[in-house]
């Protein structure tokens, strides 16, 4: 213990200031500035050792808020770095507003960075101690790596006047100790210069390397005055109040020292003294008032065209107009005169005002008004009560007055009022709503503008529209939809699956004034046939765009499309007949009518007929005279035939369609359009027809229709079916045909003899399902028969029908408007979903895709419940028309992450895949009674539903530890949901948190974690990315006592995380410390402080807890041992011995019940001592914990030696009987204290009364000594005489005493061993001192009057006896001194 002890006192120990070395460098004078607001500062913050040994760590952090907060919004930059062995920057300069000094901003991050940790030494960087010798030599230092927590002023001011942003107008240097580091980057020096260059410390050990640390912070600081900055030199805490530590700060500043805040004077002090640390927030912040105040920051915030939030903007003119009793001056803007000064807002939206007011205590009031005319756009303020302008004001004790209200509108300004300013800093944010005046324009062009609507598959028309703003804004989520054709489609600017509109020139998805932005459509041209012209549909497009403000414009624009339907109709006749009767042989006409039914010219037109001799008819030259059948017009061709016999020919017309609006054919595909027609000539005996019908000559695919067949005898025989088929009738695309039977015989058998008797009419029957439009043939074959015997060849029969087929057609487009929407199960707390997620929305258009109108159209979601017709019903008909695209919208909040597809297997995003299906019944337009089969059609669209979620947790590196004491927190946050996050904090409320990054690539070892999709964005990524990623940060703080009743220190973290959304996630945890405060105390006391020297005294020593832990037995104190060390050495003293205390007897130092351990010993004081009593216990021993306390407690015992000293002389020393002698005293105290009583206690044993003559200088009555161990030593010599006559030669002694005292002449001891007033008793039981003196005196007898003869030779023997008495005298003082 002993050892420990002496540790102990060796680091406690009191080291001798040196003198501030002569410096070789002469420092360059300090730079002037202004006082005045809106000056670049760099704030440089000393994160030495003896910062953290001063317990002022938080003192620092809070003065370095305070000084950044005084400044904030005064449009003023700062800088902040900090430095021990090495400088570290912890802030680039950058302007101070509330948005660097928000949670997270970059001020705010520099605070909580400070001494969070020291500078840390580069990997490349070596740092040497210094040991002895010469600083050019290697063999002078040592290696020192760890050694991180020196000053080093040379680095930091480097850094200042060389980092980038320079040192600006002012740079404020808080630091707390002297010079003891240096860089190694000079010729000569030891070791390497780099950069980095390795560093020296320890550079105050000796005079000449003390010299070199100073030069060299001279040559920095003389650095950053050349670069125009003026550094304050802040001197903080005990250890830099002295002289030679202020003289070396005024070597990097300047001369003028402030001893306290009430001196300073920002534009003259170059050193200002803080002696408590306590202080230093208020020190920083009177000096931004200095500079600062009165003052008004007006900072102009404003919506733009292209943003509606309100940000900083320059160019706005401010005009302030103070009110000050007594007058005022400006001071910004400089050269401004009273009353009004105006001001343009700068680039980050400041205008900076300043005054000073003739009377220093005056307040102000000011009027503040903006110029409006230059703005036209803009109105003052912005929604809201009483928010159109909000001022604060900062005093010099940290308060903050705030004033907000609203802007009163003058037409051409705006202005308000500010009333009772004082020494205050004023800043004001003064807000403009932008005048929104959005606008949209489209155009709308159809390709082609005219087309064949026949065609399967259809012909396509692009309907391509170009969108503009003509507003005074951009605008976002610009879409288009056309009431008959969808989807539109953004013309992409480059890959067809570019998110960014071809016209979206600097691709920020806003249609900004200057752009046109494309887009298209493509649609199928189908029309009802039947209309002579063409059909000409218009098609609407609207366009929609929202300005900043959410407002929503519209535009619209039409174009038209002829769709032309090409039909040719051929009716064949035979003698103007579709069927004739004649003798065989005899000549027939046929004539072909050929007409243009459909809606576009027709060239060139063919006709063809199958039999002989008419298969090419000729042509009757047409009215026009040209090759071009007109619509409408009619072409007509004949042929001359005998037939022999009965013939059914077919003709075939075909005709290519010519497109009307060109002139020329229609580009390919161009089919030609046909018809056919029959002319049927029967010769008699025996004669046959045949006449076939349909129930339904236009029909639905897959109908099934009725077809019935009359065979009639017209000749003169019975005709027979030989064919053997019992149908008898054949028809080439329906089978079988059946005979329509009454009974078992043909109801046209009216003898019932199975013979198609002349004028008998049998009839037939057959059911097809069409499905394409069918011209069908029937056919019936008789053999004539005579008496049953056949008769000349069969007879052949034929007729035809033909069925229209329509195609019904339905078809459904389905989008997904909101792409990404919030699972209901997701827990944000605040963003656009909160409190309730935004709804899941999807468009749908209808469309009818077939040629006949549909009714009864009804969508149908099978997760969106309630389906709402927009538009596109033209004619409001409630029938879905061919062309037709009806539009749909949807909202549904139903969506859900597990309905994903396929579903998720563990926290990934739901891909929920929805259906929409349509069904419309088709209906002929030309009996709406007859319907198709219902047309259905479905579409899909994908929404991804997401479950963001964060979790945090937090641990301790210990649960329990010593107050004040470091602890380091781990901090985990982990995505426990599906998207990736950004994240916001960590932040903690005790701790500056810093993220884990162990290889020092600047990126969190979390956001790189192998198998993640997306290692290093930044992105805090989810399960989406293949693996959730957790990051880690940690903090370190230190920990005090927990306030009462609290037994524990419990802090939180909280993050928070932004999905892809906007919406924001909050995870907290806590971890808790359990904090002791285990002491202990030592009350020691001697039994005397002053004593005679050789007197014994006695030490007792009083140990007790005094342990502060908010859990009482957490202070239990084991191992306690006391030791003394005194000088000189009482070796009877070294190890106190133990009287009692221990009441319990477990040999535990107890607080509860408290303990007072006693130790006692004795000691023989011979010389002053000083002795230091040290007692050691361990704490924490119930946590498994080895914490020493110390306590220390010292006496001092003062030795005194009082003597006294007098010599007495004689005048005259030979004197005749009876003569006068006058002896002289002189009395010196040659002791270390006063002597009391001297003046009666002198005695001369034959001269009566000895009086006082002088000496007593200060009239104390009091002998001082020139050697006292009090504070009144003087060298007195105090005068006594007395005079007497002798008879004889006499010698006689002189006796003086002296009773010790104190300075104020109470007793130090006394003839009983007491005490005086106020003294401890002593060992001894007197100690006044005593002296005496000799001196002897000659008496003569007068000379008898003889004559002159005997006068000489007497004379000589008394000249002899003169000599001896004098010889004698001396040897008696020297006895009576020795005897003394």
């Amino acid at each position: 213990m002993a050892g420990g002890v002496v540790t102990l006192l060796v680091s406690a120990g009191i080291v001798a200031l040196t003198a501030a070395p002569a410096a070789a460098v002469d420092p360059l004078p300090n730079p002037q500035i202004p006082a005045q607001c809106g000056l670049g500062v760099t704030l440089v913050l000393d994160a030495s050792g003896s910062v953290q040994s001063s317990n002022a760590v938080g003192a620092v952090r809070t003065a370095a808020e305070a000084f950044l907060e005084a400044f904030q919004d005064t449009g003023s930059t700062a800088r902040v770095t900090q430095f021990a062995s090495l400088s570290q920057e912890l802030a680039p300069r950058t302007i101070v507003d509330a948005a660097s000094m928000q949670p997270g901003g970059l001020f705010r991050e520099a605070i909580n960075r400070y001494y969070n940790p020291i500078p840390p030494r580069p990997s490349d960087v070596e740092i040497k101690r210094f040991n002895n010798g010469n600083a050019s030599s290697p063999g002078s230092w040592q290696s020192a790596n760890s050694s991180n927590q020196y000053t080093n002023w040379d680095q930091s001011l480097r850094q200042v006047a060389a980092g980038p942003g320079g040192p600006g107008d002012l740079v404020v240097y808080i630091t707390d100790g002297d010079p003891t580091a240096y860089d190694f980057n000079r010729a000569g020096d030891p070791f390497s210069p780099g950069p980095p260059p390795d560093v020296g410390v320890g550079t105050d050990k000796t005079s000449a390397v003390a010299t070199i640390t100073l030069d060299r912070a001279v040559e920095r600081a003389n650095q950053v005055k050349a670069a125009k900055g003026r550094v304050l030199a802040i001197g903080v805490g005990s250890a830099l109040q002295n002289q030679a530590s202020v003289d070396r700060l005024t070597k990097i500043s300047g001369p003028n020292v402030a001893r306290s805040i009430a001196d300073f004077d920002v534009e003259t002090t170059d050193v200002a003294l803080i002696p408590d640390f306590d202080d230093l927030a208020q020190a920083v912040r009177a000096l931004v008032l200095d500079l600062c105040s009165p003052s008004l920051t007006i900072r102009k915030f404003a919506q733009s065209a292209t943003d509606a939030s309100y940000q900083p903007v320059p160019g706005w003119d401010m005009t302030v107009t103070p009110t000050v009793s007594g007058g005022f001056d400006w001071v910004l803007p400089a050269g401004a005169t009273p009353p009004s000064a105006t001001v343009t807002t700068g680039s980050a939206g400041f205008a900076q005002f300043q005054w000073e007011p003739t009377n220093a205590d005056a307040t102000s009031d000011a009027l503040v008004e903006e110029a409006l005319t230059p703005h036209p756009d803009y109105t003052p303020g912005r929604p809201g009560d009483a928010n159109d302008f909000r001022c604060e004001f900062k005093n010099a004790a940290g308060d903050t007055r705030v004033v907000t209200g609203e802007l009163t509108d003058a037409g051409a300004t705006a202005s308000f009022d500010l009333t009772g300013i004082g020494n205050e800093i004023g800043t004001c944010s003064v807000y403009n709503s932008f005048d929104y005046a959005p606008d949209i324009a489209i155009t709308k062009v159809n390709t082609p503008s005219s087309v064949r609507a026949d065609l399967t598959p259809p012909a396509v028309v692009r309907s391509d529209f170009t969108v503009t703003n003509p507003g005074n804004t951009p605008l976002a989520h610009v879409t288009v939809a056309d009431d008959r054709c969808a989807p539109v489609q953004a013309a992409p600017a480059a890959a067809p699956n570019d998110a960014f509109n071809v016209g979206d020139l600097n691709r920020n998805n806003l249609l900004e004034t200057p752009e046109t932005w494309a887009f298209f459509c493509d649609r199928a041209a189908r029309a009802s046939a039947g209309n002579i012209g063409p059909v000409n549909v218009v098609n609407t497009a609207t366009a929609l765009g929202t300005d900043p403000g959410g407002a929503v414009v519209t535009a619209t624009a039409t174009d038209d499309v002829d769709a032309f339907v090409p039909r040719i109709q051929l009716t064949k006749l035979v003698n103007g007949q579709d069927a004739v009767t004649v003798a065989a042989g005899t000549a027939v006409t046929y004539t072909y009518e050929v007409v243009n039914t459909g809606s576009t010219p027709l060239q060139p037109v063919t006709l063809a007929d199958d039999t002989a001799p008419c298969e090419s008819p000729t042509l009757t030259p047409p009215a026009d005279g040209d090759t071009v059948l007109a619509v409408g017009e009619t072409w007509n061709y004949t042929c001359t035939a005998s037939p022999t016999a009965s013939v059914l020919n077919t003709a075939t017309v075909s005709g290519v369609p010519i497109d009307p609006t060109t002139g020329l054919a229609f580009p390919d595909p161009n089919p030609p359009v046909t018809d056919v027609d029959t002319a049927q000539v029967s010769t008699i005996d025996p004669d046959l027809t045949l006449t076939k019908s349909v129930d339904q000559s236009l029909v639905f695919p897959g109908t099934s229709v009725a077809y019935s067949y009359a065979a009639a005898n017209t000749g003169t025989a019975d005709l027979r079916n030989d064919t053997g088929a019992p149908g008898w009738v054949a028809d080439d695309s329906c089978s079988p045909v059946a005979p329509v039977l009454a009974g078992a015989f043909n109801t046209g058998d009216a003898n019932t003899d199975n013979l198609l008797n002349p004028g008998e009419t049998w009839n037939f029957s057959c059911a097809a399902v069409i499905t394409a439009p069918t011209l069908n043939i029937a056919t019936i074959v008789a053999q004539p028969v005579a008496a049953g015997t056949p008769t000349g060849p069969p007879l052949t029969r034929h007729d035809i029908a033909f069925v229209d087929v329509v195609d019904p057609g339905i078809a459904i487009v389905k989008t997904a408007l909101v792409p990404v929407v919030l699972d209901p199960d997701a827990t944000p707390f605040s963003g656009p979903d909160f409190p309730d997620p935004r709804p899941a929305a999807y468009s749908y258009q209808v469309s009818n895709t077939g040629t006949v109108p549909l009714r009864e159209v009804a969508p149908t979601d099978d997760r969106c419940a309630t389906i709402d017709f927009v538009s596109g019903d033209v004619n409001a008909d409630g029938i879905l028309d061919v062309g037709e695209v009806w539009n749909y919208l949807c909202e549904t909040t139903g969506l859900q992450r597990e309905q994903g597809t396929p579903p998720p297997l563990g926290a990934e995003s739901g891909n929920v895949i929805n259906t929409v299906t349509v069904t419309g019944v088709p209906f002929l337009p030309t009996d709406p009674t007859a319907t198709g089969p219902t047309q259905t059609a479905t579409a899909v669209a994908q929404v991804l539903a997401i479950q963001p979620g964060i979790a945090i947790t937090k641990t301790a590196s210990a649960p329990v530890v010593q107050a004040n004491g470091l602890v380091t927190y781990t901090v985990a946050i982990t995505n426990t949901g599906d998207v990736g996050l950004e994240v916001i904090g960590p932040i903690d409320d005790k701790c500056a948190l810093v993220p884990v990054d162990e290889n020092g690539d600047g990126i969190i070892d979390g956001d790189q974690a192998p198998g993640h999709l997306s290692p290093g964005n930044g992105i805090l990524d989810g399960a989406n990315t293949a693996s959730a990623e957790t990051w880690t940060y940690t903090c370190t703080r230190v920990i005090g006592l927990p306030p009462a009743p609290d037994t524990t220190d419990v802090n939180t973290a909280s993050v928070v995380g932004v999905d892809t959304l906007g919406n924001s996630y909050e995870a907290q945890a806590s971890a808790e410390v359990r904090v002791i405060d285990p002491a202990i105390d030592l009350v020691k006391t001697v039994s005397d402080n002053l004593v005679l020297t050789g007197s014994e005294v006695t030490y007792t020593f009083e140990v007790t807890n005094v342990g502060t832990s908010p859990v009482v037995a957490d202070d239990v104190l084991a191992d306690v041992a006391l030791n003394d060390v005194a000088v000189p050495s009482l070796p009877t003293c070294s190890t106190p011995t133990f009287v009692g205390g221990d009441d319990n007897g477990n040999g535990l130092l107890d607080r509860d019940p408290g303990e007072v351990w006693s130790y006692e010993c004795n000691a023989v004081i011979t010389a002053p001592t000083t002795n230091l009593a040290g007692v050691e216990g361990i704490g924490g021993t119930t946590f498994g914990l080895q914490l020493p306390v110390f306590a220390f407690d010292a006496q001092f015992v003062q030795t005194f030696n009082p003597a006294i000293e007098v010599v007495k002389t004689a005048t005259p020393t030979q004197t005749t009987p009876g003569g006068e002698v006058t002896y002289t005293y002189d009395v010196r105290n040659t002791g270390d204290v006063p002597l009391a009583g001297v003046a009666d206690r002198i005695t001369d044993d034959t001269c009566s009364p000895v009086q006082y003559l002088s000496g007593d200088q200060d009239a104390d009555g009091l002998l001082d000594t020139p050697k006292s161990i009090f504070e009144d030593a003087a060298d007195e010599t105090w005068r006594f005489q007395c005079t007497t006559t002798f008879d004889e030669t006499t010698k006689n002694t002189v006796v003086v005493e002296g009773t010790p005292t104190g300075p104020l002449g109470a007793h130090l001891c006394d003839d009983v061993g007491g005490a005086g007033p106020g003294v401890a008793a002593l060992a001894v039981t007197t100690c006044d001192p005593t002296d005496l003196d000799i001196a002897t005196v000659t008496v003569v007898p007068p000379l008898a009057p003889t004559g002159g003869q005997v006068m000489w030779p007497l004379l000589a023997l008394g000249t002899l006896l003169i000599a001896i008495g004098a010889a004698a005298v001396a040897a008696a003082r020297r006895s009576a001194r020795s005897l003394g």
